[in-house]
Parts: structure tokens; C-alpha cells; sequence
């Protein structure tokens, strides 16, 4: 029972969204693996919306996903723990000019103004509501679909 209560024995279920299967995930299973081996994890794959779910309702002990909802930068969900194990950088195709005026790096707020090209909407990454939520909290609505 000590073994269960520790951790080192038992079940856990991890529900992950498709976007971290080719990402973190694989790295993380194998590590806990290596260091838990008489655990059984149970991995369950489904939307962000539905890992969140998941998690919410105790049908997983631990969540995964590659974007969270934008709903919960504005109000954190109270029933849910959020930790950043990965940062990605976003990369803009720019125009060469505007590219020389940015150089390497360009402030987002800096190219509100422009218009975006946004991942089409209910996409696995979850980028179309992020963009469009950037772009709002900026004042601009003037966003284009792929």
C-alpha cells in the first residue's frame, strides 16, 4: 500500500490533445516510464476541450495539452491547475520590407495593425482561437482564414 500511496505503483491516466503526440508527450512518457516502471499509465487521447474535461471530472489525474483555451487566460478555472512544461516561439512571415524594419524579433503589438493569416477554426492547434484572441486584445478584428 506505502508503494501505491508514493506513487511508485498503481494507475495513472494522462488524457493528451493530438498536437502533443508528435511534441512533449512522447519525451514525457518515456521518462516517466523509466522512473515509475510499476505504474500503469493509461493514456487517453482527445480534444483540449475534452482533456480539460477529462481532468475536471477525475477521469484523468493529469492533462496535456498544447494550447489552452483562451477563456481560461481571462478567468482561471478554479478546478484545474495549469503549469507551462514547453514555450514554442511563433513565427511571422513578413513582407521584406516590414521584416527589415522588425529584424529577428517583432513585438506582436507592433504588427496589429497589419492583417493576419489565421489557422482555420476547430484546427488541432488550437492557434485560430490564439491568434484571433491576440488580435482582439489588441483592437483589431481584421484577421484572414487559411
Amino acid at each position: 500500500m506505502r508503494h501505491l500511496g508514493e506513487g511508485r505503483s498503481g494507475r495513472v491516466a494522462l488524457a493528451f490533445d493530438s498536437a502533443t503526440a508528435w511534441g512533449p508527450l512522447p519525451r514525457l512518457l518515456a521518462r516517466y516510464r523509466a522512473e515509475h516502471p510499476a505504474v500503469l499509465l493509461e493514456v487517453l487521447e482527445d480534444t483540449t476541450d475534452g482533456v480539460l474535461d477529462a481532468v475536471r471530472s477525475r477521469r484523468a489525474e493529469l492533462g496535456l495539452v498544447h494550447l489552452p483555451p483562451p477563456a481560461l487566460a481571462g478567468a482561471p478555472d478554479p478546478h484545474l491547475d495549469l503549469a507551462i512544461t514547453t514555450r514554442e516561439p511563433l513565427i511571422a512571415a513578413l513582407p521584406a520590407a516590414l521584416a527589415a524594419e522588425h529584424g529577428d524579433r517583432a513585438d506582436l503589438a507592433s504588427l496589429a495593425e497589419h492583417p493576419f493569416l489565421v489557422p482555420p477554426r476547430g484546427s488541432r492547434s488550437g492557434l485560430h482561437a490564439h491568434t484571433l484572441n491576440l488580435g482582439t486584445a489588441q483592437g483589431d478584428r481584421r484577421r484572414r482564414r487559411l
